[in-house]
C-alpha cells in the first residue's frame, strides 16, 4: 500500500471495527467533525510555547489516529507528542505541518470514501 496516497489502511480499519459498516461511518464521521479543533489546539500549544499542552493534545489525537489507522497521520501526532514531552520545539512546524497535510488528505479520503 502507498502510504503516500492511501492516508488510512482500510483492511485495518475494518478489523478494528469488526467489519461493522455503521461503526467505521460513524468513526469516520465523527473524526470529520473533531479533526479541525485537534489541530487547533496542537497549533495553539505550538503557538504559544506551551510544551505539556502540546504532549497531551498530540496524545489524544494520536489515539484517534491510531483508531482509524492513519499510520504516517499517526506517526506525525507522536513526534509532536515526544517533543513536548522533551521540551524540545527545534522543527515542531514542519511536524505540524506534515500532521495538517495528512489529515487533509484523511479529509478528502474520507469524503470520497
Amino acid at each position: 500500500m502507498n502510504h503516500s496516497n492511501v492516508p488510512i489502511d482500510t483492511k485495518e480499519l475494518l478489523e478494528i471495527m469488526d467489519d461493522d459498516e455503521d461503526l467505521l461511518r460513524e468513526c469516520l464521521d465523527d473524526f470529520m467533525q473533531d479533526y479541525p479543533d485537534m489541530l487547533n489546539k496542537i497549533k495553539a500549544a505550538i503557538d504559544m510555547g506551551q510544551c505539556s499542552d502540546l504532549e497531551h493534545a498530540a496524545h489524544a489525537f494520536k489515539g484517534s489516529l491510531k483508531y482509524l489507522a492513519a499510520r504516517e497521520a499517526s506517526e506525525a501526532a507522536n513526534q509532536l507528542e515526544l517533543m513536548g514531552k522533551d521540551n524540545d520545539l527545534n522543527n515542531v512546524q514542519g511536524v505540524f505541518l506534515r500532521l495538517k497535510e495528512e489529515c487533509l488528505k484523511i479529509h478528502t479520503f474520507i469524503r470520497e470514501y
